[in-house]
């Protein structure tokens, strides 16, 4: 029996459609065996992940970062700064410690504390009368607000004032839960001066904790 061309036309566009509508299942399939192994990568990594900080595998390296806001003087805008996370190793924070530093004017280049200690005792200078000993006395009072931009998220959903870093507990906040930042991403810290600076300074935040630093064979 033999076929008009019509037929051998229409049988050969047949076959033709049949055979892409199967490779195209065949590469869906292959593309959902892909994602399936990649998931099960995934959550095969995940259930071997460390729960806990402390069953992080590393070394653990006691280190501060410091980041320095630059305040204006006769201004109350917003400073910025940030500490950058090395690829050696995740980041545990424990601690905060804030200094100021005024940087113009009398008093300038020591270190303070971030509070109104020293308005406090200016206050008791003019008490006793010796007021334009302390006429610009160093204080310092901020909003502070931290960030990570691994979550791209505050540590909390509103600033803390600086006062929480004051002389009686040596300057030092001292976290009630200490906090992991991973390698390669960034802590940006802000401060919001809670009034006008009469000369410039320098905001030092002093992340305290350690590095977790990490072998070749460890992959997070």
């Amino acid at each position: 029996m033999s076929l008009s061309p019509a037929d051998q036309a229409k049988l050969i566009k047949d076959y033709n459609f049949l055979a892409g509508a199967f490779r195209k299942q065949k590469d869906q399939l292959d593309d959902l065996t892909s994602v399936t192994e990649q998931l099960k990568g995934v959550i095969e990594q995940a259930g071997a992940a460390p729960a806990y900080i402390d069953q992080i595998p590393g070394r653990r390296v006691p280190y501060i970062h410091r980041v320095e806001l630059l305040v204006p003087a006769s201004s109350t805008a917003r400073a910025e700064g940030r500490a950058n996370i090395t690829q050696d190793g995740p980041f545990v924070v424990t601690g905060i410690m804030l200094l100021f530093e005024r940087t113009t004017g009398p008093y300038s280049s020591k270190y303070y504390s971030a509070t109104t200690i020293d308005l406090k005792m200016a206050h008791a200078a003019m008490a006793l009368g010796f007021q334009t000993l302390f006429d610009n006395p160093v204080g310092f009072d901020a909003d502070i607000q931290i960030t990570d931009t691994a979550s791209d998220r505050g540590w909390q959903n509103i600033a803390f004032p600086s006062a929480v870093c004051n002389a009686e507990n040596a300057y030092t906040y001292m976290l009630p839960l200490s906090y992991l930042a991973d390698q390669n991403t960034t802590i940006n810290i802000a401060a919001t001066p809670k009034y006008v600076q009469d000369y410039a300074g320098t905001l030092h935040v002093l992340l305290l904790g350690y590095k977790i630093v990490q072998g070749a064979s460890y992959q997070p």
